[in-house]
């Protein structure tokens, strides 16, 4: 283990941790249909917790409507069941083969709140920089106490690493006003 590949392995975190926020925020409806928000929708079939992109297609009809066309038309019942109790504040309409999810306009009350979820959400994500921040300082300390690295070296190391994490904050930043300014159009 080096100092550049325990950078490396930071900045892989730092990755993952912003493929998590842009998959939590393509979840979160915009007043534009997107198929993202209800492909994780969990529904009981066949007697157990199954979501809905593995027992349909969803796809955009237009931009207000997505049109759920389940596998198996024995399940559409329980399909818009699962829809229903999902709290995302849409209501399917039964179709008889498929189902129609029309997304209603949003609220300024209902925007200002999923843009509070939306800061919520990266400074969690923010926590999770930290905390890789932190594991990576651990081992170049690790490094240091076995004389693997002199005290300038964890110093440098120290600085590189604060830099990655300065610029991987900075894109969280990035990804949360990008949202928010989705959010917030009318």
């Amino acid at each position: 283990m080096n100092v550049h590949s325990i950078i490396e392995d930071a900045r892989q975190d730092f990755e993952r941790s912003y493929a998590y926020l842009k998959s939590e925020y393509s979840k979160i409806s915009t007043g534009k249909a997107s198929p993202a928000v209800l492909e994780d929708v969990q529904a009981e079939v066949y007697g157990m917790q199954q979501p809905l992109k593995s027992l349909s297609v969803i796809s955009p009809q237009d931009a207000q409507t997505l049109i759920v066309k389940p596998f198996d038309k024995s399940t559409l019942k329980d399909i818009d069941s699962a829809i229903q109790a999902a709290n995302l504040g849409l209501n399917p309409t039964n179709m008889g083969e498929h189902l129609l999810v029309s997304f209603p306009a949003l609220t300024e009350e209902r925007r200002i709140e999923i843009a509070k979820k939306l800061k919520v959400d990266a400074e969690e994500v923010k926590v999770s920089i930290r905390k890789a921040r932190q594991k990576a300082q651990q081992k170049f300390k690790e490094l240091e106490s076995n004389s693997e690295i002199s005290k300038d070296d964890l110093v440098s190391a120290e600085k590189k690493l604060q830099i990655k994490v300065d610029d991987a904050n900075e894109t969280i930043e990035e990804i949360l006003k990008q949202k928010q300014a989705d959010i917030m159009k009318v």
